[in-house]
């Protein structure tokens, strides 16, 4: 397994390729700039055959119907999130209007088979009702739950900030070892947020 991040979009988010084979991809959150995602498919003569979204804001998604259109690929994300898609408010895109026409695969909290992936979905509501983290063995990709140093905002439209502290509350209960994967900004290691993120500090 490869792990390839590409920033995109004018929020920065990180879309992960995660090369499952040579030449097979399971792609985390495709926000925006579907061109340079292809790009760095086809340098592999590569195809998607997997699309996850962590929640349904517009940076996390907008790159979704051109990857499907292209590759003819399934899209997992959860239920709570689904209406995000094509509501440009929802999805907090009021004036970009980003929204996507994908039909999702709505995924369950707990163990399952991704793109021939044993994966572990963990909800943890708050940033919005469906944001959701994807943890494969010990790399955990955290949408925009878990940042470097902080947690998602919860002043959005359909944030809430008891369940992000519910959320919280779950996540310390993970194993420190995890490699963190977030949405925006540098990945970092679960015990280090443990020791000095001052939302999610353990003492």
């Amino acid at each position: 397994m490869e792990i390839q991040t590409i920033v995109v979009g004018v929020y920065n988010v990180n879309c992960y390729i995660l090369w499952k084979t040579e030449k097979n991809a399971l792609v985390i959150d495709p926000g925006a700039n579907p061109e340079k995602i292809i790009n760095e498919i086809e340098k592999r003569s590569g195809v998607v055959d997997t699309i996850f979204l962590t929640h349904g804001h517009f940076d996390h998604i907008g790159a979704v119907d051109a990857l499907v259109e292209k590759y003819q690929c399934p899209v997992y994300m959860h239920p709570d999130d689904y209406e995000m898609l094509n509501d440009v408010v929802k999805n907090e895109s009021h004036y970009l209007k980003v929204t996507s026409k994908a039909k999702p695969i709505f995924v369950p909290e707990g163990k399952q088979i991704i793109s021939d992936l044993e994966v572990e979905i963990i909800d943890t509501p708050g940033h919005s009702p469906g944001s959701c983290m994807l943890l494969y063995k010990k790399y955990l990709f955290a949408g925009d739950m878990i940042f470097k140093g902080s947690v998602g905002r919860t002043d959005l439209l359909l944030s809430s900030p008891s369940q992000m502290k519910q959320s919280i509350e779950k996540v310390k209960k993970l194993d420190p070892s995890y490699l963190v994967f977030p949405g925006h900004g540098k990945a970092t290691l679960l015990k280090e947020e443990f020791e000095t993120n001052m939302f999610l500090r353990l003492k």
